[in-house]
């Protein structure tokens, strides 16, 4: 288990920058491979963890890593709270809603949030490049939901003050066009599911 302060800024790409940003970075970069992640997001029927700005997800890896991590909103970045799961745990969170004991159940107790109230509202499939750069994460991202496909970069960063720093400079490098605007994967996950379902 752990608990952590992410600070991260976002920047979505159109294909073309995508596949122009991963071609440089791989060229600086050969040895490098893609990461394939599906996270499945879990809410409640109204919406509350979506409303309060929390997001719950199950995340499994293609090199067979397994988490539970809640995410909560913060100013100077967001609070993760992961705990890894064995095999048995994810299937009885994905097949039964049932979440193991640990600091994400704890702390979603914490917020008076019911277990018994969450199910899966939304799934996503990543494919995932990162890169260590200096004291900063460059992570670029191809991501499949519902009936669409968008794409990423994400800087990770030791404050939220670096990290857009960072994600301004590359931004001008790669003539990509700033705004910190960008719905979160989960959000825009969500939306997608409810604007089908509607």
């Amino acid at each position: 288990m752990s608990i952590n302060i992410e600070c991260e800024e976002r920047v979505m790409l159109n294909e073309e920058q995508y596949n122009c940003v991963v071609s440089d970075l791989f060229i600086n970069n050969p040895y490098h491979n893609f990461l394939k992640i599906k996270n499945v997001y879990f809410d409640t029927n109204n919406r509350d963890l979506l409303t309060n700005h929390i997001v719950l997800r199950v995340r499994t890896t293609n090199n067979m890593n397994v988490e539970l991590t809640m995410k909560i909103k913060g100013d100077e970045g967001d609070t993760e709270v992961t705990d890894m799961l064995n095999r048995f745990q994810h299937d009885a969170i994905i097949n039964k809603h049932i979440l193991p004991t640990g600091q994400v159940v704890n702390k979603l107790h914490e917020l008076q949030i019911s277990t018994a109230s969450l199910s899966p509202v939304a799934e996503m499939n990543t494919k995932r490049l990162e890169i260590k750069k200096d004291d900063y994460l460059i992570v670029v991202d191809c991501n499949t939901y519902s009936d669409i496909m968008d794409f990423d970069l994400e800087i990770e960063a030791p404050s939220k003050d670096r990290a857009l720093e960072a994600i301004k400079l590359f931004c001008e490098k790669y003539q990509i066009e700033y705004r910190n605007d960008y719905k979160s994967k989960s959000r825009r996950a969500i939306n997608a599911i409810t604007k089908n379902q509607s």
